[in-house]
C-alpha cells in the first residue's frame, strides 16, 4: 500500500479513507503498553479484537454475542442481558482510549486516532495531522502571498496601470490572508484556553475539594490477612520428600485427611492486597494524574493520624481497611459485621452480598463516600466494597464519566457543598465485575 504525505491524508475524510495496517498496528502497540490499558487484560484483548476485525473488514465477527464467545469465553447461548460483560469492557475501552490521547503531548507527530463510538463495536480511524503540519501549511500559504517589488524606473502608463492592479489584488489578498492567520490563531488560542472557561464536569465538581487542595492527595489501601505454613513445617516436609532447600516458594502436597499443628500455620498482616484492590488504585491514581494532582499512596501500618490531619485522603477497600469503617462509622450507609452494607437509621435496609456454593461472588455492593470535613479534618472518599470485586468496580464508577453523569444528573440543587454516599449494586462474573447500578444514595 502506498503511503500519501501527512497533509493529503488528514484532508481525505474518514469514510474515504483506509488507514495503513501497519501505522495502525504501530499506534495500537502503543497503547495497549499504556499505563491506562497495561492494568486490564480484558481490556487490551478487547480492543486487539476489535481492530484487527475492523481492518479486514468483518463486520459480522464485531456482534456483540460473537465478541462475548470470542474473546471473553461465553457459551453461544449465553444471554447478553444478564451478563453484559462486552458492553461494560467496551465502555471501559472508550474510557481508557481517552486517557491514552489525553496524555498525547501536543507537539509530537502525526497520530492516527481509534475511535470506538457508543453503540457500535467497530473501530474508526482518524488521522490527527496535529500542530507540525498545520504550522508548515500555514508558512507555505503565507510566504506564496509575499509581493515582489517591481522596479517603477521606465514604466509605460499601461505597464503602471496593470502593476497598480497587481498592488492592489496583492494587498487584497494580503488583507484576506491576515484575517484568515488571525483567525487561525484566535481559534487555536481559544481552543487551549477552552477547558479554563468552559463549565465543569460532573466529575470535576466531584473532585474539586481535592483538586483545589494545595496539598497531595494521601491515598490508603487496606491489606487482607494472609495465612502462610512455618519455615519449620517446610522444612519438615522438605526433609520427608527430598526436596532441595530452593526457598519456600512450592506448593505442599498434603492429604486430604491430614492435619497442621496451629504453630505451623503463620498469619501474614499488612502485606497481601488483592488484584481488585489494586486495580482500584490504578483507576484513581490514573483520574488524579488526569488533573495533574500529586498523590502519596500507603498502605498497612505505614500511617498515622498525623498523616491524614487536615489533608485530601481517599481510603480504598471496605473491611479490610480499618480507617473505612471509622469515617463512614456515623454516617447514613455503614458497614455492619463483615456482611454487608446498612442504612444506619433503617436498619431493614440492608444489601449483603450473596456467593455461590463455592464461595464466588455473583454480586457485590459497594459504598462510595464524600465528605467534605472528615474526622481527619480534611474532605474524604471511600471507595470501598463488601468484597473486593465491589472495591474494583466503585473505582471504575467513580472513573467514568458516563456513570458520574448518571449518578449526579438526580443530585440535588447545591450538592458541590454537601456530603454525600452511594451504594452500588456490582454483577459479578467469572471473578470480574461486568455492570454496576446505584441501589440508593445520601446527600447531607
Amino acid at each position: 500500500m502506498s503511503v500519501e504525505s501527512p497533509t493529503r491524508r488528514h484532508e481525505a475524510t474518514d469514510a474515504h479513507m483506509q488507514p495503513p495496517g501497519s501505522e495502525i498496528e504501530r499506534i495500537l502497540d502503543q497503547i495497549l503498553e499504556s499505563p491506562p490499558f497495561r492494568t486490564s487484560n480484558q481490556c487490551r484483548n478487547l480492543l486487539r479484537y476489535i481492530v484487527e476485525r475492523s481492518l479486514r473488514g468483518e463486520d459480522s465477527a464485531l456482534r456483540e454475542r460473537v465478541i462475548g464467545c470470542e474473546v471473553f469465553g461465553r457459551d453461544p447461548a449465553y444471554d447478553t442481558n444478564e451478563d453484559p460483560v462486552v458492553r461494560m469492557r467496551a465502555s471501559d475501552v472508550r474510557k481508557r482510549l481517552a486517557q491514552f490521547y489525553q496524555s498525547l503531548a501536543p507537539d509530537m507527530e502525526a497520530v492516527w486516532h481509534i475511535e470506538l463510538q457508543p453503540g457500535s463495536y467497530r473501530a474508526h480511524f482518524r488521522y490527527d495531522a496535529r500542530a507540525s503540519s498545520t504550522a508548515e501549511t500555514g508558512a507555505v500559504g503565507v510566504a506564496s502571498l509575499a509581493p515582489s517589488q517591481p522596479s517603477a524606473a521606465g514604466l509605460e502608463s499601461s505597464d503602471a496601470q496593470t502593476v497598480a492592479q497587481t498592488f492592489k489584488g496583492t494587498h487584497r489578498a494580503l488583507r484576506y490572508a491576515f484575517t484568515a492567520v488571525t483567525t487561525i490563531l484566535l481559534v487555536l488560542v481559544g481552543t487551549a484556553g477552552a477547558r479554563h472557561f468552559l463549565p465543569p464536569t460532573p466529575e470535576e465538581r466531584f473532585w474539586a475539594p481535592f483538586l483545589n487542595s494545595k496539598q497531595p492527595v494521601l491515598i490508603y489501601l487496606g491489606t487482607n490477612v494472609a495465612y502462610i505454613l512455618s519455615d519449620e513445617f517446610l522444612d519438615r516436609y522438605r526433609a520427608s520428600h527430598d526436596l532441595p532447600n530452593t526457598g519456600p516458594e512450592f506448593v505442599p502436597d498434603l492429604p486430604a485427611n491430614g492435619t497442621i499443628a496451629v504453630r505451623d500455620v503463620v498469619p501474614v498482616l499488612d502485606t497481601f492486597v488483592t488484584t481488585a484492590d489494586l486495580t482500584a488504585v490504578v483507576q484513581l491514581t490514573n483520574q488524579l494524574h488526569t488533573w495533574n494532582k500529586p498523590f502519596v499512596l500507603r498502605q498497612g501500618r505505614d500511617i498515622a493520624m498525623g498523616d491524614l490531619r487536615g489533608r485530601p485522603s481517599i481510603m480504598v477497600g471496605g473491611f479490610n481497611n480499618p480507617w473505612t469503617i471509622e469515617l463512614t462509622r456515623d454516617l447514613p450507609f455503614t458497614f455492619r459485621e463483615g456482611t454487608r452494607i446498612q442504612e444506619r437509621d433503617r436498619p431493614f435496609r440492608t444489601w449483603i452480598a450473596p456467593t455461590t456454593s463455592r464461595g464466588a461472588n455473583t454480586d457485590d455492593y459497594a459504598l462510595i463516600t464524600r465528605v467534605l470535613s472528615s474526622k481527619t479534618g480534611g474532605p474524604s472518599i471511600t471507595v470501598a466494597g463488601i468484597g473486593e470485586y465491589g472495591t474494583q468496580a466503585a473505582a471504575e464508577f467513580l472513573a467514568d464519566p458516563e456513570h458520574m453523569q448518571t449518578l449526579l444528573s438526580d443530585a440535588p440543587p447545591g450538592w458541590e457543598k454537601k456530603n454525600m454516599q452511594a451504594v452500588l449494586h456490582v454483577k459479578v462474573v467469572d471473578y470480574q465485575p461486568v455492570s454496576v447500578d446505584v441501589a440508593a444514595t445520601s446527600y447531607w
